[in-house]
């Protein structure tokens, strides 16, 4: 049986001005039209995605800080799980 191998990206971008974090993921060696997925993190605050994380049931985390009234904090998410 052949798996298919995919790759996860976890990042900053600017949007208006703002640091929002980003993450998602695509297959490898495919050209596909979409990304498996991609998410916001979070969507309402400015934040950084440091680092993409599998555990050994196959949960995928989001970790990095968000700046809510301005203080810095850690924040770890569960996309899929």
């Amino acid at each position: 049986m052949l798996q298919a191998a995919f790759g996860m990206v976890g990042g900053a971008i600017s949007d208006e001005g703002e640091l929002r974090g980003y993450v998602f993921a695509r297959m490898v060696g495919e050209k596909e039209a979409l990304p498996l997925f991609d998410l916001w993190f979070p969507a309402s605050n400015p934040s950084e995605v440091l680092a993409v994380l599998v555990d050994a049931y196959d949960r995928i985390f989001a970790a990095g800080s968000i700046t809510a009234n301005g203080s810095t904090q850690s924040r770890l998410s569960m996309i899929a799980g």
